[in-house]
């Protein structure tokens, strides 16, 4: 079955992240149930917030991706050695 990203409407920011999760999401099969319903709209959210940090002043560009993704896989619950 082929996936197509569903829109979602709101009035704010917040609301709009939280529709178009919660609408895409239940499109999704998973078998961890942590990736479905209201917890895997809440990872999806813990990810987006911490994919869109914005690089320190003086960062350098490895250490800013490093540091994101180790972030990712800290919220994700996973090894950040396992990559």
């Amino acid at each position: 079955k082929e996936y197509s990203i569903t829109e979602a409407k709101g009035s704010s920011k917040e609301e709009i992240e939280n529709n178009v999760f919660s609408e895409n999401i239940g499109q999704l099969r998973f078998e961890q149930k942590n990736l479905i319903g209201e917890s895997g709209v809440q990872l999806a959210k813990k990810l987006l917030a911490g994919l869109i940090q914005q690089k320190l002043e003086n960062e350098k560009t490895a250490d800013y991706y490093l540091r994101i993704k180790e972030n990712a896989f800290g919220i994700m619950g996973l090894d950040k050695d396992a990559s």
